[in-house]
């Protein structure tokens, strides 16, 4: 797993690809989202994951409406629901079995067909932070916040499917962590008004993922995870990731009240590229980044200040 912000995930979960196969009988086409192993559609489902099967046309990819879904194992894979072109399948139990679908072409024309598929236990489960690589990420109080996970086998291999969060938090009821949604890749967790330091422990090995919550009057400070360019050109501009920190680490997704300044105009000029507020379009404000823009030749310094703690911090990058 590698680190990015959030925003950069977004990106990348958004523009990301499918996995798709014909039907044995060659009438219809399936396909699932997936951003990993992509051209290998036998990956197989984790057993309490849900996976979301798209049925098209196979002669002319259009999408075919599912009039009926069945499994030959149910107690490997079973149908939850179809609805339009997609079949809703859940893995129940280790094993192989054939996923077996009715479905009418744009013109009304039944086409059947079937597809091999899998189901598999979880036996690793892979998280992270998102601002750290170390075990124990800080995190404010009243957040709803993203943790990426992967799902796989032993050998590396991957699972699919969405929704299935094979984690405990300790102590309990400190956090939420929000069953309620399908995700593949994050868990949404919502951090509460508590602070503490809680673990995420896998239910399937020895994984652990410690979250330090902390109120927005911890804050001392802030800090460049990426670090900063080594120089900004003359009328050139650069996007700086700007977290607040805790105990002189970063807070992850940090979306809280600030302010930022230059404190050499004639230099520099610098401003949040994007608001503080959760619901913001663009994401770009989870991970607080800033603009600056250089306009003559020397060294820029900015101030980002916090006003629940009264906190800032001083950084400069050459004009050149």
């Amino acid at each position: 797993m590698h680190r990015f912000p959030i925003f950069v995930l977004s990106i990348l979960v958004v523009s990301g690809c499918e996995s798709s196969i014909t039907g044995n009988a060659g009438q219809l086409r399936f396909a699932y989202d997936s951003n990993e192993d992509v051209f290998n559609f036998n990956k197989p489902i984790a057993v309490g994951a849900t996976l979301d099967l798209r049925v098209t046309d196979f002669s002319d990819q259009r999408d075919a409406f599912v009039i009926a879904a069945s499994t030959k194992d149910p107690e490997v894979i079973q149908v939850a629901d179809f609805t339009g072109n997609t079949v809703t399948l859940i893995g129940s139990g280790d094993g192989n079995t054939l996923v077996k679908v009715s479905a009418n072409d744009h013109m009304g024309i039944e086409r059947d067909d079937s597809v091999n598929m899998m189901a598999r236990e979880v036996e690793v489960l892979r998280m992270e932070h998102t601002c750290t690589d170390d075990l124990e990420g800080h995190y404010l109080t009243g957040h709803r916040v993203r943790v990426p996970f992967e799902l796989e086998l032993n050998d590396g291999n991957p699972l699919i499917g969405d929704g299935f969060y094979p984690v405990t938090d300790e102590p309990a009821g400190q956090i939420t962590i929000d069953r309620t949604v399908r995700e593949q890749e994050w868990m949404i967790i919502d951090t509460g008004n508590q602070a503490g330091v809680v673990s995420l422990r896998s239910d399937v090995d020895a994984t652990r993922l410690d979250l330090a919550i902390v109120p927005p009057e911890a804050i001392d400070g802030a800090s460049l995870p990426f670090g900063a360019p080594s120089s900004v050109r003359r009328d050139g501009s650069a996007l700086l990731w700007v977290l607040p920190t805790a105990n002189g680490r970063p807070i992850c997704q940090g979306i809280t009240e600030r302010s930022v300044e230059t404190l050499t105009p004639e230099i520099c000029t610098v401003r949040d590229a994007a608001g503080t507020a959760e619901d913001s379009n663009d994401g770009r404000h989870e991970s607080g980044w800033i603009e600056l823009r250089g306009h003559q030749n020397g060294t820029c310094q900015y101030r980002v200040r916090y006003p629940a703690s009264g906190a800032s911090a001083d950084f400069m990058v050459q004009v050149r």
